[in-house]
């Protein structure tokens, strides 16, 4: 029997409208954890741009998963 936090179903039919998503919105598309998403990042699994000390991923980078 699993306890905690019940997860998130991935939202793979959700329209990408934007250019850049943050890390927090990756994770809700995804249906993980942001840290999920950060540490595909530092893994270099998942492509992101930082400007200044944000974290945005391209559009493109997520169609392509």
């Amino acid at each position: 029997m699993k306890t905690g936090r019940p997860r998130k179903e991935p939202t793979p039919t959700q329209e990408l409208t934007k250019l850049f998503y943050t890390v927090d919105e990756v994770a809700e598309i995804l249906g993980v954890h942001s840290n999920t998403v950060r540490k595909l990042i530092k893994e270099d699994k998942l492509k992101a741009e930082r400007v200044g000390r944000l974290i945005r991923i391209k559009k493109e980078t997520l169609e392509n998963l």
